[in-house]
Parts: C-alpha cells; sequence; structure tokens
C-alpha cells in the first residue's frame, strides 16, 4: 500500500485547487495519511475527510460569489489562466443543476482535466473516470498546474518550525502571491528560490526597500516585484502589472507607466495593492484612507531626474506623481501618463483628475477628502482594473 508521503502531490494539489495556497505543515502530515488509511479517497472517513475540511474553507472564500465566479477563480488558482468557453460553460452547467456540488469542484476539474496526481507521481485520472476534458485545456495550462503542484509541496516542506507555520496560517497570503506567479518550469524554480525569503516575511515581516521597478522590464513577472534590470528599456509595446504591499515598499520608484484602459488601450500597465486596511469592500477609497500627501509636477529633465543610473534618451515632457502614505512610505510614478499615440487625450484626463483635488501641477497638495483621492487612484490606477488583495 502507499505510504502517506507518496499523497503529498495530491493533498498539495486539493490545497492548491480549493484556496490557492500550501497546505501548512500539520495539514499536509495529517491529511496525507487520512489518504494512505482510506485507500487514497478524499471523501473518507466520513466526518474526517479532505473534502470534509477544505469545503467549509471554500464556503468561506466564495460567500457572495456566483457559479460563473466560483468556476473562473477556481480554474484560475489550478492552472494560472482563466479555462476555456467550453470548460466555462462545462463547469458552471454542472453547478446551476446541481449535478457537481461546491465541495467536489476541485475534485472534478483534477480528474475532468486528466490533472490528478498519483502515488507514482503521474498526474493523470482513475481507470474508471468517465469524463475526459483534458483537450479542452488551453496550452500550458497542463504545465502550469504541475508547475504550481511543485512549488505548493516544496513550500510546505519549508516550513519546518512552529513558529513559521503559525505565522502562515495566520497570513498566507504571500505564499498564495507566490504560487499564482507560477506559470511553468521557470517560474517554478524562480519561485522554489524565492520560498525561504516569502517564509521570512510571513514570520518577521516585510522588510521595505527603496526599488526602483521599471515597467515593462522582462524581469518584472505579473504581480511580482522586482528589481529593475537596471536600465531603461528602449520601447516597451505590452500591459504589465506591477503587485505592490503596503508595509514593504520603503520609497519605491515606478518608471513608464503608462495610463488607460486595457480595453481600448492594450498598452496599459496596472498597479495592484495588497495589504490594504480592510474597509467597505477593500477597495480604492480604502487605498486612499491610507494617503496622507500627493505632490505633482512635470516637465523632467529627461538626461537626469533624480534616479541614479536612468536616462531617457529623447528630451520629452515627463510627468510624475508621488503618493505619500501614513506609513511613512512612498510611492513616486514617473512618466506615467505619457502616450504618444494620445497625448492630448490622455493630459485632458490627467488635468481633470488633478481637478478634483483642485490643484495646479506642480502644487503639493494637501488631501483631506477620500472620497476624491479614491476617484484619483481609481483614474491613475485603471477604473475597474484596481486589484486590492
Amino acid at each position: 500500500m502507499p505510504t502517506a508521503d507518496q499523497y503529498d502531490a495530491k493533498v498539495s494539489a486539493y490545497f492548491l485547487v480549493t484556496l490557492g495556497r500550501p497546505a501548512s505543515a500539520a495539514e499536509l502530515a495529517g491529511y496525507t495519511q487520512v489518504l494512505a488509511d482510506n485507500n487514497g479517497s478524499v471523501w473518507n472517513p466520513a466526518g474526517g475527510s479532505l473534502v470534509n475540511y477544505l469545503t467549509p474553507l471554500l464556503e468561506a472564500e466564495t460567500a457572495g460569489q456566483n457559479n460563473g465566479e466560483i468556476v473562473t477563480s477556481m480554474f484560475i488558482r489550478m492552472t494560472g489562466s482563466e479555462p476555456s468557453m467550453s470548460l466555462y460553460n462545462y463547469y458552471v452547467g454542472m453547478l446551476d443543476q446541481g449535478t457537481i456540488q461546491l465541495k467536489g469542484l476541485a475534485n472534478a476539474m483534477l480528474n475532468d482535466c486528466n490533472l490528478m496526481p498519483n502515488v507514482d507521481g503521474e498526474f493523470s485520472q482513475p481507470s474508471t473516470w468517465t469524463v475526459d476534458l483534458s483537450d479542452e485545456l488551453l496550452p500550458g495550462q497542463r504545465e502550469a498546474m504541475i508547475a504550481k503542484t511543485g512549488v505548493a509541496e516544496a513550500f510546505t516542506a519549508a516550513l519546518d518550525t512552529p513558529a513559521e507555520n503559525n505565522a502562515f496560517i495566520d497570513n498566507p497570503e504571500p505564499a498564495i502571491q507566490l504560487l499564482a506567479g507560477v506559470t511553468d518550469e521557470q517560474t517554478a524554480l524562480d519561485a522554489d528560490a524565492q520560498i525561504d525569503t516569502v517564509i521570512d516575511e510571513i514570520v518577521n515581516g516585510p522588510t521595505p526597500s527603496d526599488d526602483i521597478i521599471n515597467i515593462g522590464s522582462p524581469e518584472l513577472d505579473p504581480f511580482a516585484k522586482q528589481l529593475s534590470d537596471g536600465g531603461v528599456n528602449a520601447e516597451d509595446f505590452g500591459s504589465d502589472t506591477v503587485h505592490l504591499a503596503l508595509g514593504s515598499m520603503g520609497n519605491d520608484v515606478v518608471l513608464g507607466m503608462i495610463l488607460g484602459d486595457p480595453d481600448s488601450n492594450p498598452q496599459a500597465d496596472i498597479v495592484s495593492f495588497s495589504n490594504v486596511p480592510n474597509g467597505p469592500g477593500n477597495n480604492a477609497s480604502d487605498l486612499a484612507s491610507t494617503i496622507n500627501l500627493i505632490e505633482l509636477g512635470w516637465n523632467f529633465d529627461a538626461s537626469d531626474f533624480g534616479v541614479a543610473g536612468y536616462a531617457y534618451k529623447d528630451a520629452l515632457d515627463f510627468y510624475d506623481m508621488t503618493l505619500h502614505f501614513d506609513s511613512g512610505e512612498s510611492l513616486t510614478f514617473i512618466d506615467f501618463i505619457q502616450n504618444t499615440s494620445a497625448t492630448t487625450a490622455f493630459n485632458n484626463q490627467y488635468d481633470s483628475a488633478l481637478s478634483l483635488q483642485g490643484g495646479n501641477a506642480g502644487d503639493t497638495v494637501e488631501l483631506t477628502n477620500s472620497v476624491e483621492i479614491a476617484g484619483l487612484i481609481s483614474h491613475l490606477f485603471v477604473t475597474g482594473n484596481l486589484e486590492i488583495a
């Protein structure tokens, strides 16, 4: 019979798909043994099964979501991207009809898509399983899920003290973000190398650092704040996302942010925040309430704008905005508005946003109205795409 440790991948996969996080050391040890004692079943014993443990956690996670949102978010946790429309329609339909219940959704997805980890190390489905939807997976989704599961296992293995496990249970968000960034074998290797750092930040809190974040850097993965590559890229014709955590920014500078709505301007860049204090909906208004000052300016000297080692080759107009947070941190955007294809339109949006505060470019604006600040933040960080974890 298989030993408990042969079920590490299976238990890790269920935590990944259901909650988006690794298991704690105690969770992994306990439920691998449960599976070993019950011939690999996630449904037994009654009242003490893995599914029985995960279901109330999933119910809390999905409270208020419709079936489409539940399917989409679970599939993203599993593969890193949205399901194909055929898979989306299938699982939403099964949930709507009651053919699949919420507690069985992860089990169905793993088996239907041939992604159930086996004790032999393979990812497949039982020979008796009658549904095979693996051909409906999009390119790279299978590889992403396998890579994520491996990182989840490695993360749990690195939780080797009670203090680390206790801190992780209280704050799994950094681990969730780590897994979310895994999309293939290379990003899995990168994530493995960051595990000890992430655990240290979970236990001791993040260490603020004065980073220069270069939008468009090939090293800047989605939802990952990294140091820039040491120079300004000549061109960037894609949408980039930078994830920032309040409490770990220090005094950061973001270079080259392009403002716009991705629906009409695919070059738009997005800034995402986590560790925002909870409030009504945890939205832009909550973020705004942590800001006490905004400084505005334009017309930098393109050859030397105060960031060592950086210079733009053309003498264009540059815009900057610095947000000062109650924590003492600051976040400066340089050239966050310049877009040669729609300069006038973007300038008008910029001026309109400033008028909310009654200030002019170059002024230091004292902030007193969190609603107005929230409007400015939503505008700058792309309305409808502000992501606050």
